[in-house]
């Protein structure tokens, strides 16, 4: 019996870690994790980009359609609401609707935006904004003449940002509003009058593609 508590005690005696082999478990557990967890967000941020880009394409798409339905005129009064119905969304807008919020996986929400984006009392949070020079109310004079933008006014459509990843309360917005929310590469997705998207990393021009704001330059 008692040789049997020694051999016991013996073995539980070699199966017990020592401090320095827990430090050296915790050591390679923390060096996994901070191998591992920039991976993933790494790519998780390229999944959300994607999926932005996706959501403006869809967007796109359904100011192609609204110009269509009315003569070529981008969308200018709460562009949010005027082109919901072109991608399912139009009960967000009627009275006892859920208004888009950040993180609601809606279109309207880019999947990288958080309520941090916007001001606390912002009355719209929609993650994309609407370029503010396709609809300017005092625009009676010069090149285009008419407050209201028309797709035929442009002759460089590819350049000419229409819909951009933003903060703005009111979802329309300028150069300024560009919010470069996409991780460490600092991007931000943009969508052009034309319909195409791309992340763009420089406000004045990106990939070799300089970045018109206003519709004059676009000419």
């Amino acid at each position: 019996m008692i040789c049997a508590g020694i051999h016991a005690m013996n073995r539980k005696t070699r199966h017990a870690f020592t401090l320095v082999e827990l430090l050296v478990v915790i050591t390679i557990i923390a060096i996994l994790v901070a191998l591992v967890v920039p991976t993933i967000t790494s790519a998780r941020q390229k999944a959300n980009t994607v999926k932005c880009l996706a959501q403006l394409r869809e967007w796109g798409g359904a100011v192609s359609a609204f110009q269509g339905d009315n003569d070529g005129l981008f969308p200018t009064t709460n562009w949010y609401a005027t082109t919901a119905g072109y991608v399912g969304q139009t009960a967000r807008w009627q009275p006892g609707g859920t208004p888009p919020r950040p993180g609601d996986g809606s279109i309207y929400s880019c999947p990288s935006s958080t309520a941090a984006d916007f001001p606390a009392n912002a009355p719209v949070r929609v993650g994309y904004a609407m370029n503010d020079q396709i609809y300017v109310a005092n625009r009676t004079s010069g090149a285009i003449g008419v407050p209201a933008l028309r797709r035929s006014h442009l002759a460089q459509p590819t350049r000419f940002i229409a819909l951009f990843d933003a903060r703005t309360p009111t979802a329309y917005g300028g150069q300024n509003d560009l919010l470069f929310r996409h991780g460490r590469t600092n991007t931000a997705n943009a969508l052009f009058a034309d319909g195409s998207v791309m992340s763009v990393t420089n406000r004045t021009s990106s990939h070799g593609k300089t970045l018109l704001w206003n519709p004059e330059s676009a000419l």
